[in-house]
């Protein structure tokens, strides 16, 4: 039983999902989605799409399935433009001088679409929620973007950042003005000149303000208070990965790009576990994107946390996130099923970090990854507080970071920096490449069974594969 051209594209416009004339070149296909025909009419684009529908579209009652990622694409342009060229060829039909009838199968155990010319490898389909028409174009840009590279402002975000900037330099000129000293080496980057009432900007409830807050606490009345610096000093060093600074790569653009580099090198659905202490919650915005970008969910996903913490469990629940208590770390780390851990370490002793890529190590698997926001070196108002209360921030510098990892046996596969001295770094532990044998099975003397032998007994490759070819 076949599926028409008519019914396909029929149940993609219902979806949101409309094609034009030019790329309705899926013929038919089978009610099993394991063969069909696609039109050709010499253009390569429209032909590749009709390829990808074809062994990603399924139409049944749990809903519409479309690929999302694929491992291996070949083509081989000489192999179709031969085909069509023999006019002879009984399995492409000739339908016009331009248009020709072209077969295509899909096998469901490998994972393999064929046709004339093209074979695609490994493909990850997924179900697609459904489009909902609009009217305003929606502009849509690629871009390459180095594995190392620096975060960009932009947009709402960094409108908040130059007010929340603003607001700290003009508490820290307040200080400066009452104890008589040059104060402008510790101002935040403000590019832009604005126009902020301060008193309203203070009265505003807001928890990412932590810098802000343990500043303006220290003045009153143009009077500064020496016997509260200690006391502001540990509560900013116990909460910094809330301050609005300290986690600007908790933002869509920085955790996108990183997720298409762990989707591009896994291809299934992950386990993740973030580790939380004083910082945003990731895993929410981590599981939003992931269905948003790629139509696709976490296998598993869980996060362990204090009892005090402020996360809405309304909205880990909603998204089947899985809260467990501290002490389930033992357990986890036993089953080592995380495909990826998450975490943050901004300031504390070398220890504290060293213990703490300890535990990520622990948790994931041998190719599992780790996305670890970073704070490597103070800011300019973190560096304010240090001067007026006499201690050091423990901030530790990428370098030191770096001899952790090699104790660890990491390796830092991307980077992302921010203006304020954070960084999110991708770790992974380096891959191992597997010694491979293969055995040509085609002789008729059978001299290839002790060449089998050989090899299995003496086990010197991860993987013998057997060959058979026929000439």
């Amino acid at each position: 039983m076949f599926l028409s051209r008519e019914e396909v594209y029929n149940e993609l416009k219902k979806s949101g999902y409309e094609y034009g004339p030019c790329f309705q070149n899926l013929i038919k296909i089978n009610i099993e989605g394991t063969s069909g025909l696609v039109q050709w009419c010499n253009q390569w684009i429209p032909f590749l799409d009709s390829l990808f529908i074809f062994f990603g579209l399924v139409t049944n009652v749990e809903g519409l399935y479309l690929p999302t990622g694929l491992l291996s694409f070949k083509i081989d342009p000489s192999i179709l433009k031969n085909i069509i060229l023999a006019s002879s060829t009984s399995n492409i039909k000739k339908q016009s001088n331009t248009t020709h009838s072209v077969p295509v199968i899909y096998d469901k155990y490998t994972r393999k679409c064929s046709s004339v010319g093209v074979e695609i490898s490994n493909l990850n389909v997924n179900m697609v929620s459904h489009k909902e028409k609009s009217n305003t174009p929606i502009l849509e840009e690629y871009r390459f973007v180095p594995y190392f590279t620096e975060c960009v402002l932009k947009g709402d975000s960094s409108l908040q950042l130059e007010k929340y900037c603003y607001a700290s330099n003009d508490v820290i000129n307040r200080i400066g003005i009452t104890l008589r000293k040059n104060v402008n080496k510790f101002k935040l980057p403000c590019h832009n000149q604005l126009e902020l009432n301060m008193e309203q900007y203070m009265n505003e409830t807001n928890e990412n303000r932590q810098i802000l807050n343990v500043l303006f606490s220290l003045i009153t009345n143009s009077h500064f208070k020496k016997d509260k610096v200690k006391e502001v000093f540990e509560t900013y060093s116990r909460f910094a990965g809330k301050d609005m600074l300290n986690n600007v790569l908790v933002s869509e653009d920085s955790l996108i790009f990183l997720t298409q580099v762990i989707q591009e090198n896994t291809f299934r659905k992950l386990n993740v576990l973030e580790i939380s202490g004083n910082f945003p919650c990731v895993i929410i915005s981590m599981t939003d994107i992931l269905k948003k970008y790629f139509q696709l969910s976490f296998n598993k996903s869980s996060i362990i946390t204090s009892k005090s913490s402020d996360i809405d469990k309304d909205i880990l629940a909603e998204r089947n996130i899985q809260v467990l208590p501290q002490g389930s770390l033992t357990d986890i780390a036993k089953g080592k099923m995380q495909d990826m851990a998450i975490s943050s370490f901004m300031c504390g002793p070398l220890s504290e970090l060293q213990d703490l890529i300890q535990t990520l190590t622990s948790v994931v698997k041998s190719n599992g990854f780790i996305l670890l926001f970073y704070k490597e070196r103070a800011n300019p108002a973190e560096l304010f507080l240090s001067t007026m209360c006499g201690e050091e921030l423990q901030v530790h510098s990428e370098a030191v970071l770096k001899g952790v990892l090699q104790e660890r046996n990491l390796i830092i596969l991307s980077k992302i920096s921010d203006p304020f001295g954070g960084s999110l770094y991708l770790l992974r532990s380096p891959s191992n490449a597997s010694h491979q044998t293969i055995i040509h099975v085609t002789e008729p003397d059978y001299v290839w069974v002790d060449k089998v032998k050989k090899e299995v007994f003496e086990k010197k490759s991860d993987s013998v594969w057997l060959v058979s070819q026929d000439d």
